[in-house]
């Protein structure tokens, strides 16, 4: 049995200093089980995009159609660039590379990556994803690269990004 005494939990007669302690001790596989279990709770319930993405983040990033449909609902109404962009990367990494969906959530990741003032990680991004994807999808992450690097104002790699888009 678990009962609480002020930050003292004692669980089947063992005191844990404190409630993170106790987490801890779950290990990675328990604790993403369980993140899971509450992601699911949540989105059943009719939760926040972002209560529900709270706890996807915290899961193994497997093929999951769910947890898609949610970090990408939650990065879409989120307001900090660097979080959507965080949210749809967790996005990307539950979607196979030839998903149709991933070039155009990769899109959008570059373009809340460059927005925030993160090209590289654009680049880096841009780079993870093309090798695996089909023409349509390379030339769709390509082209927010570009409009990237419009944004900076750097000529050179535009063009450069363009010229691969049209060989």
């Amino acid at each position: 049995a678990c009962a609480e005494r002020g930050a003292t939990v004692v669980l089947h007669g063992r005191t844990v200093a404190k409630l993170e302690a106790l987490y801890d001790e779950m290990g990675t596989a328990a604790q993403g089980s369980r993140h899971r279990a509450a992601a699911r709770a949540l989105a059943r319930a009719g939760a926040a995009p972002s209560e529900v993405a709270y706890h996807l983040v915290r899961t193994p990033a497997v093929d999951d159609e769910m947890a898609v449909d949610w970090l990408v609902a939650a990065a879409r109404r989120a307001i900090d660039l660097g979080t959507k962009a965080e949210l749809l990367d967790a996005a990307l990494h539950r979607l196979a590379p030839s998903d149709p969906r991933s070039a155009e959530v990769a899109a959008e990741a570059i373009d809340c990556l460059s927005g925030a003032g993160r090209v590289t990680d654009a680049e880096a991004l841009a780079a993870r994803l093309r090798p695996h994807m089909g023409a349509s999808g390379a030339a769709r992450v390509g082209a927010a690269l570009a409009a990237a690097y419009a944004e900076q104002t750097d000529p050179e790699k535009v063009e450069a990004e363009l010229m691969v888009l049209v060989p």
